[in-house]
């Protein structure tokens, strides 16, 4: 079996070959015909998932029955793989291990089947995304691999380290080891020709990763090829969606529509599109390629409809769901549907904020388990370190020395209390120092933003209260009315910006960057005239403490507020950005008539002693510049130094 492009298959309909087999395991007379039918069946990945669970368990029974070594490892793999298509890694790796231990590595008769346990368990870490310990495995077997000499193994070993490589985003490093592999893979060996379909199709994708549609799209029809041949049909579905999508990416839609019309068919064998959300996005971007938004958005909602029949803290479901809103608010965008759109944005941002929740939760279990296993380590360290000082004890020839040890021992035990006692007490102590430190933060900082928001909401309420006693003066309410709804809408926003900020823990500079977005559509009912855009280049995402995101929200929120009521501009641009380096800004830009000199005045000035109180807060640079052509700049930039 091939460990390559995708995993084993989930899928509901089989090739005529792999149905051939099936009836061979059940057309078998003794158990020596049916270990071997059911060994050559388990080979394909286009079996049904139950049906492979149970072929693989009863091959375990038969092999073991049999006594073939070679047969017992074949068979441990494939029960690792019924472990691992269920999530169970730790039992799929402890079958490996239980069928290493009892296969003779010197014995070349059996090479083949412990490289396939070897490399199926790095596999099991890739899965995991831990690719530390899978390196750890296939470095030393591509070493070992390479002095027998068997150049079937060295691809395959090369490949696995690519799609490594591949998961990291190292595109070129993908390409450089599948390289390497592909002149060693032999043109008439079918196990050769299985690996090489998988190595051309994660070249593909790797050139995809750096936008070389034309290579993408040569490897990845090579690639196609050879899943026909084998009748791999389910990796044939998933390399005719990467195809797809290289070929909207580039707008030949032909084309795109004889692919689609490909993979609806191999869907009505292989209902592949039951679970997968690539499928139905091959569909969804070609709507959308060719403007057919109509027809997207029905598709985006009935699929958004049965992800939502899943667990509500489903990491993966929300994943889904984020990629679904990501196309719906596209669709409505290009449609003018500035109401759906905004409806969508809030949406992106509700998923990603369950994302990141999930995500935070899952940290923590993992943080847990890793301190208990540690912790029944430490036990079984110290009980092994007893039984030894137990035997020295017991073993000692001699009185005197025994009586010397002893005297030696209980001294220096009193000596460890002693400096363990006076630790734990120090430890005590600074960990109050710590709480208390962090007590006073909090204190201050509850302070701080509760007088923020006395002042910013005090002087809201009193314009309010000011339009309510004009209301009783007057018989003009119109324009007071509009004014009493604008200062009522500043206030619930002003509360829900702050509420937002300081129900995280962290909010990442994207979430900022998100929030933002929401903030202009909201505004843009308001300024119908004016364009208000964010141009997000983010290209190393931080966190930021939910005061601190509060501060910069804040900036960003009044410069927005001063260039609509005084630069007179038709254009309003937030430019947010960030680099590995650690550099980042936020610019705000407008093309309006104002000019630098002119922010001292004492309209704007208490506004902009307030943008750069907040500046100092956050510990970032604030700055105004002139634009290019016209207009004022923005500019909070971060301190590299904090």
């Amino acid at each position: 079996m091939v460990i390559g492009l995708l995993s084993f298959c989930l899928v509901c309909g089989q090739s005529m070959s792999t149905d051939s087999l099936l009836q061979k395991v059940k057309a078998a007379g003794t158990d020596a015909d049916k270990l071997d039918a059911i060994l050559e069946v388990c080979m394909r990945n286009d079996i049904d998932l139950d049906t492979f669970n149970e072929l693989a368990f009863e091959s375990k029974d038969l092999a073991e029955r049999s006594g073939d070594k070679k047969k017992i490892g074949l068979s441990a793999y494939f029960v690792a793989w019924a472990h691992y298509l269920e999530s169970n890694n730790d039992s799929s790796r402890i079958s490996i291990d239980e069928a290493l231990f009892k296969l003779d590595e010197s014995n070349p008769d059996l090479s083949d089947v412990i490289f396939k346990l070897k490399s199926f368990k790095a596999t099991t870490y890739q899965s995991e995304q831990n690719n530390t310990e899978a390196l750890r495995i296939l470095f030393p077997l591509l070493d070992e691999v390479q002095k027998k000499g068997n150049k079937l193994h060295i691809a395959q070993t090369m490949h696995l380290i690519a799609i490594i490589e591949g998961q990291q985003k190292n595109a070129l490093k993908t390409i450089e080891w599948e390289k390497q592999a592909l002149p060693l893979l032999e043109e008439d060996s079918p196990n050769a020709n299985n690996v090489r379909s998988t190595v051309l199709a994660t070249m593909g994708k790797a050139y995809m990763q750096l936008n070389m549609i034309d290579s993408a799209v040569f490897y990845n029809s090579k690639a196609i090829d050879q899943f026909e041949k084998t009748e791999d049909l389910y990796n044939l579905a998933i390399a005719l969606q990467r195809q797809a999508k290289m070929l909207t990416s580039v707008n030949d839609l032909t084309n795109v529509k004889v692919i689609l019309d490909r993979l609806s068919a191999l869907n009505e064998q292989i209902h592949m599109g039951d679970g997968d959300m690539n499928y139905w996005m091959s569909f969804i971007n070609y709507h959308i390629q060719s403007k057919e938004y109509d027809k997207a958005i029905a598709l985006i909602q009935d699929r958004l409809q049965k992800a939502g029949e899943s667990s509500e803290r489903n990491a993966t479901k929300w994943g889904i769901r984020l990629e679904y809103y990501e196309a719906l608010a596209k669709c409505y965008k290009a449609q003018g549907d500035l109401k759906s759109y905004g409806k969508a944005m809030e949406d992106i941002l509700m998923a990603k904020d369950s994302l990141y929740d999930i995500n935070s939760a899952e940290a923590i279990a993992d943080i847990q388990t890793k301190y208990e296993v540690q912790k029944k380590e430490n036990t079984i360290i110290e009980q092994k370190l007893q039984l030894s000082k137990k035997n020295i004890m017991m073993y000692g020839s001699l009185v005197f020395f025994l009586t010397i040890s002893i005297f030696l021992w209980l001294h220096f035990r009193n000596n460890s209390r002693r400096q363990k006692l006076e630790m734990q007490i120090q430890m005590q102590q600074d960990k109050m120092k710590s709480e208390q430190a962090i007590r006073d933060a909090e204190e201050n900082e509850r302070k701080r933003i509760a007088a923020d928001l006395h002042d910013n909401l005090g002087s809201y309420a009193a314009s309010i209260v000011s339009n309510i006693q004009h209301l009783h003066q007057t018989t003009d309410n119109a324009s007071t009315l509009r004014e009493l709804g604008e200062n009522s809408q500043a206030m619930v926003s002003m509360l829900s910006d702050t509420i937002w900020a300081l129900k995280k823990e962290k909010l990442s500079f994207t979430m900022i960057s998100d929030r933002v977005k929401v903030m202009l559509q909201r505004l843009g009912r308001s300024y119908p005239g004016i364009q208000l855009e964010v141009i997000e280049d983010i290209e190393e995402d931080f966190l930021l403490q939910p005061s601190h995101a509060f501060q910069l929200f804040s900036i960003i929120q009044e410069a927005v507020n001063n260039a609509l009521k005084h630069s007179h501009a038709n254009v309003i641009s937030v430019v947010i950005h960030s680099r590995k380096t650690g550099s980042a800004y936020v610019r705000v830009m407008d093309n309006g008539t104002g000019k630098v000199e002119q922010l001292e005045s004492s309209e704007s000035g208490n506004g902009l002693y307030n943008m750069r109180h907040r500046a100092e807060l956050l510990h970032w640079q604030l700055s105004w510049k002139p634009n290019n052509d016209q207009g004022i700049v923005v500019e909070i930039n971060r301190n590299n130094t904090n």
